[in-house]
């Protein structure tokens, strides 16, 4: 364990704790998911790149660039969870810890931001189709996109440096096989400053609740339209076919 001026210099990360045997599994099980989802991603991405209908789709440029996020997201840690099966090398550095916290993190928010994209555009389509065309343009759908990078990753800025400026007492054992914010911050030592308290608050109810909430009301607006639109044609029918039955009468 290694100290500098009362702050850790490097942490070990758990992991799975488990014998040879049992590492070999789950090295072999991991590694066959991290190559089909790695391929199963790339694969949409070049499928969409080359169709150029699909490239101007909203849908599908949304589609295309979840997929990249989600290439980022495996990146950011299984390949050194399967390095550290492999060797056993549990041991992770203070700066690539916390530069692991803060992509991860940054990822998360990136994907709440998409989300609400998404169904921004699913609400556009379905309640207001004849504007559709016209407001989600391509421009506008990377416009979404490049924000929703460039927020994801600019709300972690200040709970990320607030955490690396706190002191580490020890022990340097995180229970876990990535590093997040949680299992980190119980290796600090007291008091958690307020000002990490008021931006983790302020990132849960705004980035995440205020997300979720978003997806939802734009989600209920669609299937309360689709509902809409399915009693309508279900009235329309009924009176056409009592109109040709009067007809036939």
């Amino acid at each position: 364990m290694q100290f500098t001026n009362g702050t850790v210099q490097e942490f070990i990360l758990l992991g799975f704790e488990v014998g040879q045997l049992q590492r070999l599994l789950i090295l072999t099980f991991f590694t066959l998911l991290y190559m089909l989802a790695m391929a199963e991603n790339i694969n949409i991405i070049i499928l969409v790149v080359l169709d150029t209908h699909l490239a101007r789709l909203p849908m599908y440029i949304f589609l295309s660039n979840f997929s990249w996020l989600e290439i980022c997201y495996l990146n950011t840690n299984i390949p050194r969870m399967l390095l550290h099966l492999a060797l056993s090398n549990k041991i992770i550095s203070f700066s690539s810890c916390f530069l692991q916290f803060y992509i991860f993190c940054s990822l998360g928010s990136t994907e709440c931001f998409f989300l609400s994209s998404m169904a921004l555009d699913r609400y556009l389509a379905i309640c207001h189709p004849l504007r559709y065309p016209q407001i989600m343009s391509p421009n506008f759908c990377y416009v979404l996109i490049t924000a929703s990078w460039v927020l994801g990753f600019l709300v972690y800025i200040v709970p990320v440096t607030l955490i690396s400026k706190m002191s580490f007492c020890g022990p340097n054992v995180i229970d876990h096989f990535l590093c997040d914010h949680g299992p980190i911050l119980a290796l600090a030592c007291p008091p958690i400053p307020k000002a990490l308290i008021i931006s983790l608050i302020f990132l849960n109810v705004v980035v995440v609740l205020g997300n979720i909430m978003f997806v939802v009301l734009s989600y209920g607006s669609v299937i309360v339209t689709l509902m809409k639109n399915s009693s309508k044609g279900n009235r329309v029918k009924s009176f056409s076919t009592k109109g040709s039955g009067g007809a036939v009468g």
